[in-house]
């Protein structure tokens, strides 16, 4: 059986214990990661085909990486 429990600024789940302040700095981590994508993914797609020749990448392959949503590596 699973418990959780709060008790000041912690989190505890079957003896797991975290700080909220730890699960805000993930959080943060993991959306600035999301940012990140979102904003490479934009610049690629925006890439004349000489520029996308140069990294070594096709068109089709930039398709395919534009296509993914923020959250897919």
């Amino acid at each position: 059986m699973r418990t959780l429990s709060m008790h000041h600024d912690t989190v505890r789940a079957t003896g797991l214990s975290l700080s909220l302040k730890t699960l805000a700095m993930a959080a943060m981590a993991a959306m600035a990661t999301w940012n990140d994508r979102a904003r490479e993914r934009r610049m690629l797609g925006q890439l004349d085909d000489r520029m996308l020749a140069d990294v070594g990448l096709t068109r089709a392959q930039v398709w395919r990486e534009t296509g993914k949503g923020f959250w897919e590596r």
